[in-house]
């Protein structure tokens, strides 16, 4: 195998991952409010998986994202697009089934940006202490 074919693979596994942990994070979040389970209405779904996206939820995602960044080495982008990806995909089907929903999707494309700080922040975080680790110890070889 070449170089660049495992880091695609490093990268799509990270992003798999990811994405099944922001789904793991936001089912015991709601179900841990009370919450039922996504109503039967138009938006039912996006409405359930937005509602675990909260500052409750953003310490979890902050920790998912520096932990998956930790253990994989994958691209920043494939672990942060992962953690919120479930948006997107349930905003798709929800147009794949009512054709008029979803008419302000560039305004939840913004929150789905905004959803993405903690798990960015954490993917950040570990990456910005591995290079000051490497330049202490590079200081302390000279």
């Amino acid at each position: 195998m070449t170089a660049h074919s495992d880091k695609l693979k490093r990268d799509s596994i990270a992003f798999a991952v990811s994405l099944g942990v922001s789904i793991a994070i936001v089912l015991v979040h709601n179900f841990a409010r009370g919450m039922d389970g996504p109503e039967a209405t138009e938006y039912g779904l996006s409405v359930f998986f937005r509602k675990g996206y909260t500052w409750m939820s953003a310490p979890l995602f902050l920790v998912a994202g520096g932990l998956i960044r930790h253990l994989t080495r994958a691209h920043p982008l494939a672990i942060i697009v992962g953690l919120v990806f479930a948006l997107p995909l349930i905003a798709t089907y929800e147009v794949a089934m009512e054709p008029t929903s979803h008419n302000l999707l560039p305004f939840e494309v913004i929150l789905w940006a905004i959803m993405a700080v903690p798990g960015a922040i954490g993917v950040l975080g570990v990456i910005g202490a591995k290079r000051y680790r490497e330049s202490q110890a590079a200081r302390h070889r000279r």
